[in-house]
Formats: structure tokens, C-alpha cells, sequence
């Protein structure tokens, strides 16, 4: 089992958990740009269809993996740079 595989499981396994809250942590370290996309369009489509809240960590993501998301804030160095 690749590491991608591993982690849409993992991904797979908090969509069926239907908690109120969910946190996801680098959800998409070794994944390509794709594959990180269509996860985390899964994961805003589910969050909104479930009327629940999402928080996401993502290292570097692309524009429009970023543009997926309601609201993002990011950070440097445990300062907030941006909230919006």
C-alpha cells in the first residue's frame, strides 16, 4: 500500500467517523497537486452537505486547492499573517 493510498484511507475513515468538528493534519504530504485537490474538494462538499466544521492543515498548497476553502489563515512562524 503507497503512502497516497494510506492516506486517502485515512481521509476515507474521518468522512464515515460524521463528527461535528473534524481536524485533518497535512492531509496532503505526499500526494500530487491532483490528488490533494479532489480530497479537498470531497472534504468542502461533505462539510457543507453535513453542516459541519472543517479544520485543515495544508503545506504549500496550490491556488486552487486554496481556493476550495471558505476562509483560510495562514501562518508564519506562530503568528497569523493573514485571516480572511
Amino acid at each position: 500500500v503507497s503512502g497516497g493510498e494510506k492516506k486517502r484511507v485515512s481521509v476515507a475513515e474521518m468522512l464515515a467517523a460524521k463528527a461535528w468538528v473534524e481536524c485533518s493534519d497535512e492531509i496532503s504530504t505526499g500526494l500530487d497537486a491532483a490528488t490533494t485537490y479532489d480530497i479537498c474538494k470531497i472534504l468542502g462538499e461533505t462539510t457543507r452537505t453535513r453542516h459541519t466544521l472543517r479544520i485543515v492543515s495544508l503545506l504549500q498548497p496550490p491556488p486552487e486547492t486554496v481556493a476550495l476553502f471558505d476562509e483560510v489563515i495562514l501562518l508564519g512562524e506562530g503568528r497569523v499573517l493573514y485571516a480572511g
